[in-house]
Formats: C-alpha cells, sequence, structure tokens
C-alpha cells in the first residue's frame, strides 16, 4: 500500500510525494527518507542516461557523424585480428541530455556465449610462462579525457568518452568470452558537484507542477517549471528517475538457482549485484578474493537466475529498462487502477498508449525510486588505505556506486589508448599470485577499490602502489622465483561514491 501526493506539502511547498504504508505524504517530514518511494524534494536526484549493449558486427561503421573524428560512435574491427573481436568507441555526444563530462559507470559484462551477465563476478586469467601468473579479478571499464587511439585507423582522440571490446571467443589462459556493455549515470564519476544539488528555498508563487495533456513534469524547489533546464527538475517525460522493481538480500546456493520478483521482467532491465561471503558484512562491488567467486546472473521470465562457483550472498537490485520502448495514443498522464485490491497510481508521458509500457512510466506508486543518503569525494594516498563515510540507512537498503578517480597515462597495450589526459574507472577488485608449488605472494591489486557496508558506515579500501599483476617471464624466472610485475600506469587518486537508498519493506 501506498498513498501519492500532489500538491502543497506540510511546507507549503508543490510536489509530488509517494509515501509507503499509511503514511500521509503531505504531513509526513522529508528528514524520514526511509517514508517515501518518490519525493520530488530531492534536490540531489539519482537518473540512468542510457544502458549501452552493442550487438556483434562484421566490419567498420560509424555512427551520428561524418567521419571518426565526429561520429558519435565508431565500430571498428581491430587491425590484428579476426571479426570475433570487436571495438567500440562512444563519445560522450551519443548520450543525451548526459551533464557530465566524466559520468558515474557501471560495467556489465556478459558471458557472449550464454548472455548471462558477469557483473562483479570474480574471474580467473592466467598469464605469463606456462600461465603461473594469476589474476582474480572484477572486470572493469574506464572512460577518459582527451584519449588518444593508435589501434585504429585513421587514429581517433575522445575529448570525453568511453572504450571498449567484446571477445566473441573464449581467449587463453580464461573462462570465458566477454560481451561488454555499460550502464551510464547522469551523476558525475569525478570531483565535479552534482549540477543543481544545493537544496534551495521555495519561492512565494512559483509553479512548480505542471500535469496536463501535454506536459507532466515537477522542478525541484526554488525553480519554475516552465523554465526549469533538465537538472533544476525533479521528472518530466525524457527524465524519468530509475524505478526499483525488486530489490533482496538473500542467500544463493552453489549451482542453479532462481529469485521469484512476482513481476514479467521486461527487456531491458538492469540487475545490479553484488555478492559476498555469508555471514561477512556487505561488500561492494565484491571482497577480494584468490579463487573464482559471484555468480552469473540472467532474467527469465518473473525471475532472476543465478549461477554461483560456491554458496554466497547477492544484494541486488532491478532497474526498470532504462531506454524501454514506448507506445502511442491518447492515455491521460495520470492513470489509476487496482492490482490486488491496492491502488495504484502512475505518472505517464504525454502521448502514452491504452497499454503503457515501462518506456511511458515516469512513476508508479508499486516501485520505489534511489534516492540518494550520501555522496562525495575522497583524495586517496599511497599504500594500503581505509577512507570511511558515516551514513544514516535506518529504514534503508543502502547501494554503494562509487568510480575510482585518476590522472593523465599512457599504455603500449595494443587496446589501450597511448595517451589520456585524465580517467575514471568503474570499480576493480583483483588479486594476484603466481605459481610454484601452489600459489604463493598472493597480493591485492594496486587498482582495486571496495567498499563494506553497514547501517552507519561506508568503508573503502585502497592499495595504491601495490602490483596490478605479476607472472613469470620464462622457467629461469620459475626456478630462481624471479618475478616480473606490472604496475598501474595511472594510479587512483581519488574516489567519486554516491550512497543510495530504497526503503525496506
Amino acid at each position: 500500500m501506498t498513498k501519492t501526493l500532489i500538491g502543497l506539502d506540510y511546507e507549503g511547498v508543490g510536489c509530488v510525494k509517494i509515501t509507503k504504508g499509511s503514511l500521509d505524504p503531505a504531513t509526513t517530514p522529508d528528514s524520514e527518507v526511509a517514508a517515501f518511494y518518490y519525493n520530488s524534494k530531492w534536490s540531489k536526484d539519482v537518473n540512468v542516461n542510457l544502458f549501452v549493449n552493442p550487438d556483434k558486427f562484421t566490419s567498420n561503421f560509424i555512427e551520428g557523424g561524418a567521419s571518426y573524428a565526429d561520429a558519435t560512435h565508431i565500430g571498428f574491427l581491430p587491425l590484428f585480428s579476426t571479426t570475433n573481436f570487436n571495438y567500440n568507441y562512444y563519445r560522450k555526444s551519443y548520450f543525451p541530455g548526459l551533464a557530465y563530462n566524466m559520468p558515474l559507470m557501471d560495467y556489465k559484462p556478459i558471458d557472449y556465449a550464454t548472455g548471462r551477465f558477469q557483473t562483479n563476478r570474480v574471474i580467473q586469467s592466467l598469464v605469463g610462462y606456462e600461465r603461473r601468473g594469476g589474476l582474480w579479478s572484477t572486470r572493469n571499464l574506464s572512460w577518459y579525457n582527451n584519449a588518444y587511439f593508435t589501434n585504429i585507423s585513421p587514429s581517433v582522440t575522445l575529448e570525453y568518452g568511453v572504450f571498449f571490446q567484446s571477445l566473441f571467443e573464449v581467449p587463453e589462459g580464461s573462462s570465458f568470452g566477454e560481451r561488454a556493455s555499460i550502464l551510464v549515470w547522469n551523476l558525475p564519476g569525478d570531483s565535479s558537484p552534482i549540477i543543481d544539488g544545493t537544496p534551495l528555498a521555495p519561492v512565494s508563487g512559483q509553479r512548480q507542477i505542471e500535469i496536463n495533456a501535454a506536459a507532466c513534469r515537477v522542478s525541484k524547489p526554488g525553480y519554475d517549471v516552465r523554465t526549469a533546464t533538465s537538472t533544476q527538475l525533479a521528472f518530466d517525460s525524457s527524465k524519468r528517475p530509475p524505478k526499483i522493481i525488486a530489490a533482496n538480500d538473500i542467500l544463493i546456493p552453489a549451482g542453479y538457482s532462481e529469485y521469484d520478483t512476482g513481476l514479467e521482467l521486461p527487456p531491458g532491465c538492469v540487475i545490479d549485484a553484488a555478492f559476498y561471503p555469508e555471514g561477512a558484512t556487505v561488500y561492494y562491488p565484491c571482497n577480494p578474493q584468490n579463487v573464482e567467486f559471484g555468480a552469473e546472473h540472467w532474467i527469465t521470465g518473473s525471475k532472476i537466475a543465478f549461477n554461483a562457483n560456491a554458496a554466497c550472498r547477492a544484494r541486488f537490485i532491478v532497474v526498470s529498462p532504462p531506454a524501454a520502448t514506448q507506445t502511442a495514443g491518447q492515455n491521460s498522464v495520470l492513470r489509476q487502477f487496482e492490482q490486488g485490491g491496492t491502488n495504484v497510481v502512475q505518472f505517464l508521458r504525454p502521448g502514452a498508449g491504452e497499454d503503457p509500457s515501462f518506456g511511458d512510466i515516469i512513476l508508479d506508486s508499486r516501485w520505489p525510486c534511489l534516492q540518494m543518503i550520501a555522496e562525495g569525494y575522497i583524495p586517496v594516498g599511497d599504500g594500503e588505505l581505509q577512507h570511511p563515510v558515516a551514513i544514516n540507512s535506518n529504514g534503508l537498503f543502502p547501494i554503494v556506486k562509487f568510480m575510482t578517480v585518476h590522472g593523465s597515462g599512457g599504455s603500449t597495450k595494443p587496446v589501450l589508448p597511448t595517451s589520456w589526459g585524465a580517467e575514471v574507472r568503474s570499480p576493480k577488485v583483483a588479486r594476484s599470485a603466481v605459481y610454484r608449488v601452489g600459489w604463493t605472494n598472493v597480493i591485492t591489486s594496486g587498482d582495486t577499490c571496495f567498499c563494506t557496508v553497514t547501517n552507519s558506515e561506508v568503508r573503502f579500501f585502497t592499495f595504491r602502489g601495490n602490483p596490478i599483476g605479476q607472472r613469470y617471464a620464462n622457467g629461469g624466472a620459475v626456478d630462481n622465483n624471479r618475478i616480473t610485475y606490472e604496475y598501474d600506469p595511472a594510479p587512483i587518486v581519488g574516489i567519486r561514491y554516491f550512497v543510495f537508498g530504497v526503503p525496506a519493506e
């Protein structure tokens, strides 16, 4: 059961609020954050920009431009390989309305053969002489500023953008081929502040709500809905808060298991999952391991299926499709109906059809929206360090998102840019070791960053200065235990974090 307010609340501010249970949205204080499924007075709003999941291609192409110099998306086959390797370059301009040059993003690798998500799984890779160098790592991805790529002809510079490769075969030393996909949020991934994220005092006589046949939008307090920019709006038909249509923290056994959400999940839903050991503190994205850990996961009807290496806990949310197909018709922007004896209120984009899709729904009183509990930037120095952040998540289901921030760098690897001016990365958790008689010299990698979560604290862990990989070069190196180490070409300098909350049932 929920209740919906469209109008003035206890402070006389025009707003839209959805409260859970029998709580009155007009009188419940804004400070009781766990009471709200949605509150348009949240100045630091959470929005997904786009989910990008490119298909395999067999020849080079460009999209959104006339040449490599101005195309918003470039699909390219590497010069040295076959069509089983795909390179994708996306400029910032590809992402509609993206307000930040260096955004928050999630990397969501998919097993090319099964279509199952491998997000936040620890995967083993073996390298070096006789494959005696081991790396147990989650996958991650970088967003660059002024990145210069020579692995494409003619060469490409991304002023701001992302590059990734997809492997439609199983590479030697790995356990699966990796089809890449990313979820980009309209939030900063570097030290930039949230645009229009500082609360403003309401202005007497200012219009906050515009809901009619032609518009469905609400502004944040202090901004007139008729003149507000995208970042000054709480929502409109093109800025839809991400709806959480399922969330839980469950124990999953080794092997195959299912979780039934009770709702047929449409194509394009995004599962965001973190895995951690039973009985341990919650980790994001996972805790360091020197064995394969976590679970591949996918959607089947109303269920989320898991296939786990070993028993573990999974904390997950299911986000409604960021770019779902829209319908057409003359439906009212406000729609009410009963489901299971509960009144449901939907806010729809103008022009939605009689049976609206997820792409038409701006808000739905059944599904909570993410709200921000805490956010900030943490500078990072050398060594194995801890960085505590106090939070209050009472009554909420906390979800942590963050990027690691890096400076300029360069690489001679064919799949990385030759140089770049700045970089932000989705989080990575990794350990490396070498094999003589069993795995030895286990080291948490210098590019690792993870956090633990309780109701009162998020604690980040960093390891700047540690090697990011190790191997033996030849047989003599094995005999003499002469290890070759690899180091991060652009070590971490900061953490940009966000702690989201979903009201607990």
